[in-house]
Formats: C-alpha cells, structure tokens, sequence
C-alpha cells in the first residue's frame, strides 16, 4: 500500500512541477507536425504518381522514422521527469516530509520506480498509438508484428496483474504447487486459470520476433506444457477443495474466458501494490519488445531485457522479505 502511494505523490510532483505537461503538450506537437508531414507526403506521391509498391515502402519507412521519434522523446522524458521531480521534492521538503512516515525504504524505493515507470509507459503507449493511427488513417500502412508483438505482451502483463492482484505475488512465483486455498475472484470468476491464458498471450506476442515456424513451435510447446500444469493443480484442488471446487469447476470455463462472469463475487480486494511489483518483469518484457519495435536494435533490447530480471527479483524479493516479516 506504501509503495502505490508512493506511486501517486511521484505522479502528483511530477505535474505540480509542470514537467509532465511539457512533456505533454510537446509529444501532441510532434503527433500533429508527423501527421500534417505524412497528409502532404501521401499527396505528393500520389500527384508523382509513384508506383503503388514503392510509394507503400516510402510511406513505411516514414512510419519508422515517427517511431525513433517517439523513441528519443521517451528517452529526453525519462531523463528530465526523473531530475526535475527529485529535485522538486528535495527542494520542497517533499521527500524529508514522507521519511518521518511510517512507509519502509523499499516502499518508497519501489513507489518512487512505479511511478515513473507508469508515467513513461503512458507516455510511450500514447504516442506509440497516435503514430500508429496517423500511419493507417493517412497513409493506410500499419506497424510490423513486433509492434503487435509487444501489444499482445502488455495485455498479458495486464491480465496477469489482475489475476495477481488476488492472488500473493509469494504464491504466483514460488514453484511448489499450492491448492490449500480456492480464488474465486476478479479474473477468475471468467476463467479458472488466467495467469496461464495470459503466458499463452506472452508466448504470441514473443513469438513474433522468431519466424512463422519457431513461433507455431513455441506456442505449441507452451499450450501443452500449461495443460499439463492445469491438470496437475486440478487434481490437488479436487482433493484439498472437495464439492466447493467440483461446483466452480461446473461454473467456470477452464482456459478461454467467459465475457461474463460465472460465479457471484467473493468481496476480495485486490492488492496492486505487490500485483504491480510481482509483475514488473512481464510488463518490461512488453517495454523491450517495444523498443526493439521502434529502434530494431537488438543491442539495447538485450539491455532492457537484462534490467528487467535485475528489477523483477529485486521486487520478488522485497514482497516476499515483507510478508515473511508480517507473519513473524
């Protein structure tokens, strides 16, 4: 709960200092200066009379480029959001005011990281969108798989965020099976396995940086190897769960889920704060993907994929450190 308060005073110091406005208003003018750019490009081919193909292939080309665009954008915002908002907080007293409250370091580290990390996906998820709109309502081209790719990869980390939100992040990354409690909440009142039908996304939108056959070849593997898991749990339910998980077994469809919900709510709450921090290495494999998808640099994708394992057991570690200090 610390750190997503945490998360909302690095939101609030980040527009208070008018930074993010700016960064803001400046992402709206280079949508509107690439859309205007792209309207007269696609006029004058056409008044060229340019072959369809090549005038296809150009217009790609200028695609890409919106999205190296987008990519030095993201970089300048990362880097003067962050400054300027420490700074800020430093300045004002902001940051001394919150160190006398009873919020742990890891809290306020992780806070402070969630933060920004949402500013910058909203910010790169935004003009990632207004690019790829002005690209197909102009011009009529669209992004590349990798595009769709990293798409497919944060619908998954959100789908998976849900379901972790009900669940503890300990019992989501620990590899011992656990069938001593029934969920029947959130995302599971639609499917009875969500975090499997989200790694199957994860899977496909991964798999379109293989070729057409490594990626039938991966989904393939992956859909048996979760059958195989499902069924294993199952059955450990069945016999710690009895009647109760036979009825939810009737209610609720096992892999592909219902528009509806199946079951009445259980009145859980969902915990964000861990979900969000359990799930940081499927949000940052999203991030990696995308910025390959912009710059097609296989260098800085490695980067991002490394840090992102570096960040997802910092935060595995300090959820599971927390909840073994609460119950001792």
């Amino acid at each position: 709960m610390g750190a997503w308060i945490m998360a909302g005073v690095t939101f609030q110091e980040a527009a208070r200092r008018k930074i993010l406005w700016t960064a803001v208003a400046t992402g709206v003018g280079f949508l509107a200066l690439f859309g205007t750019g792209m309207h007269f490009q696609v006029k004058d081919l056409s008044a060229h009379g340019v072959p369809p193909l090549i005038g296809h292939q150009v217009q790609v080309a200028m695609l890409q480029i919106g999205f190296y665009a987008v990519d030095l954008l993201a970089v300048v915002m990362t880097i003067l959001t962050s400054v300027d908002t420490l700074s800020g907080e430093i300045s004002s007293g902001t940051i001394q005011a919150i160190a006398t409250k009873p919020i742990s370091r890891w809290e306020v580290l992780m806070g402070k990281w969630l933060g920004f990390a949402g500013m910058i996906a909203i910010y790169v998820s935004g003009m990632f969108g207004g690019v790829s709109a002005i690209g197909y309502f102009i011009a009529g081209v669209r992004p590349h798989n990798t595009e769709r790719g990293a798409l497919l990869v944060f619908l998954a980390a959100a789908f998976r965020t849900w379901a972790t939100a009900y669940l503890k992040t300990e019992i989501v990354h620990d590899q011992a099976q656990h069938s001593e409690d029934l969920v029947a909440d959130g995302p599971y009142r639609h499917l009875r396995n969500p975090l499997y039908f989200a790694n199957l996304a994860m899977a496909a939108g991964m798999g379109l940086l293989a070729s057409r056959a490594g990626w039938i070849f991966m989904i393939v593997v992956i859909w048996l190897f979760m059958y195989r898991l499902i069924f294993r749990e199952e059955d450990g339910l069945l016999r710690t769960q009895g009647e109760s998980y036979r009825a939810y077994l009737k209610a609720v469809p096992r892999f592909w889920p219902s528009l509806k919900p199946r079951i009445p709510s259980a009145g859980e709450e969902p915990r964000w704060g861990q979900a969000f921090a359990g799930e940081s290495l499927i949000w940052l494999f999203g991030a990696a993907e995308l910025v390959f998808a912009i710059t097609l640099n296989f260098r800085l994708m490695w980067i991002v994929f490394g840090a992102s394992f570096v960040a997802y057991f910092l935060a595995v570690y300090l959820v599971k450190k927390r909840a073994a200090a609460g119950r001792s």
